[in-house]
């Protein structure tokens, strides 16, 4: 069961769009490609653009395959369906969390306040052409047997101009020993 703290934790909120519980099913066919079918009869979608929602309790089934290319998220083969309804298409999740910081950085080398120079002559402030952001995520257990600590690093490089991300990984560290977190 995926709820909205379960969806934003793994990177999937959707805001207001989609909302409530939902189940999952994911087959991964490599390390960057999975496909995936959702119960969302328990959630509520929202499409407020299209004049458009479905409450809780309306079945409703999606599937769909997502990839990791270089450029963002893909989601392609989409397939929305329930009872009086029906979607299909693809869709590309772009950096736009960081929109504001993106479009800042885009204004200050449209009034040449930064440039791109790499003529070593200049001396003006270099504007960014990427940007790389990261998340540290980390959670700790401490019993009789001892502490356990979990670290998630989250790492996102994104194209200044476009939003595209590049690049995006993370990795998870997991320790566990019997004395105090700094395991001496």
């Amino acid at each position: 069961m995926l709820d909205d703290d379960t969806r934003k934790k793994l990177g999937f909120a959707f805001g207001t769009l989609v909302t409530g519980p939902m189940q999952a099913a994911v087959t991964h066919s490599d390390e960057a490609r999975q496909q995936i079918a959702l119960d969302l009869k328990d959630a509520r979608i929202s499409l407020p653009f299209l004049g458009w929602e479905k409450g809780p309790g309306v079945p409703a089934t999606a599937t769909f395959v997502m990839e990791k290319t270089a450029a963002a998220r893909e989601i392609t083969d989409f397939q929305l369906s329930g009872k009086g309804f029906e979607a299909r298409g693809k869709m590309t999740f772009l950096a736009r969390e960081d929109a504001a910081v993106l479009e800042k950085e885009r204004q200050m080398k449209q009034t040449s306040q930064v440039t791109t120079s790499s003529d070593p002559n200049v001396q003006e402030f270099r504007g960014a052409d990427y940007m790389l952001t990261g998340r540290l995520e980390g959670q700790s257990t401490r019993t009789s047997k001892g502490i356990s600590d979990y670290v998630l690093y989250t790492f996102r490089f994104v194209n200044v101009r476009t939003t595209e991300i590049v690049y995006e990984d993370s990795y998870e560290i997991k320790k566990q020993g019997l004395e105090d977190a700094s395991y001496r």
